[in-house]
Parts: C-alpha cells; structure tokens; sequence
C-alpha cells in the first residue's frame, strides 16, 4: 500500500523558497526569477552564475543545481551527502529537501556563490569536462585531462584511465 506524503500548498512552498533562500539575494546579491511556466521553479542568478530550485513529484522531493553558465557545477559532490539529514523535519518531503539543500548551500557554498570553485577542481577538472565524458569524446576528454594541473579526483582518474584506453 501507497504511503500518502504530505505535500505543501503552493503558497506554503513559495513562502518556505523563499525565506530559505533569501540569504541568496542578502548575503551574495542574486537575483530571483520564479519560472512562468512552471511555478515550482526559481531560478537565482549573479553574473553566469545561477542556482535553481525545484520542487518535483506532487510534493515528493525538492532539488537545487548551481550552474556556470548552462554547465552544472558538482555542488553534490563537495557538500555534505543529503543522506546525512542536518535539520529535523517539517513533516513533508519536498520542504525537508529543500531546507536541507539551502542549508548546505548558505554554510558549505560561499565559496563558488563568490565565483571561486577551486573546491570543485577534482570533480570538475575542466570547463565542461562531464560533457565531453557522456557524449564519449574520449580523445579530446584525454588531452585535456593530461595538461590539467589539479590533482583529479579518484573517479576522474579512473575516467582518464578508460578513456586512455578507449580513444
């Protein structure tokens, strides 16, 4: 049997967005954009900088992507897991996610919210270095890879050592 989830009203969510992440405009001078077409969509901008928050499934989850222009930076993998919860519960879902990933954005993320993503290096060797790895241009992924001077990250390494073998 279905369990049934809670789910916020549309004003309770905008409310909830955004209190949350109104340290976004304060703190770093973003701007908010609430999406025309699809009002759980909020899109915080500075420069080519941009973070978006997203409520998905009627309720059931709540997401955030920080992008560099169209590129999507690896904020997950340099925060802590969203396996680790940090904050109790609201009792619904997608407001719970959601306030997870705002808090792991305001004390994990002033660095690359500044512009400076140095922290992101291992995961992100290069401008649009996943990209190249899922289109499999695995020439043009090694090259790069072997002039970069950071230090890759495990899984990057085991990337170059693939697309080395498969170029």
């Amino acid at each position: 049997m279905k369990t049934e989830i809670q789910r916020p009203s549309y004003e309770e969510y905008v409310a909830f967005v955004e209190t949350k992440f109104r340290f976004l405009e304060k703190d770093y001078g973003f701007r908010k954009v609430w999406d025309p077409q699809d009002k759980f969509r909020v899109v915080y901008s500075s420069h080519d900088l941009n973070v978006r928050t997203w409520g998905w499934g009627w309720g059931a989850s709540g997401h955030l992507s920080v992008n560099l222009g169209n590129e999507e930076l690896p904020f997950h993998r340099v925060v802590t897991p969203l396996t680790e919860k940090l904050l109790g519960t609201t009792g619904k879902p997608q407001l719970d996610d959601l306030q997870e990933l705002a808090l792991r954005l305001e004390k994990e993320g002033a660095d690359f919210l500044r512009g400076e993503f140095t922290r992101m290096l291992p995961y992100r060797p290069f401008p649009y270095a996943e990209e190249l790895w899922q289109k499999r241009d695995y020439s043009t992924l090694v090259e790069r890879l072997r002039k970069c001077e950071t230090p890759l990250s495990p899984e990057w390494q085991n990337r170059l050592e693939y697309a080395s073998k498969n170029a």
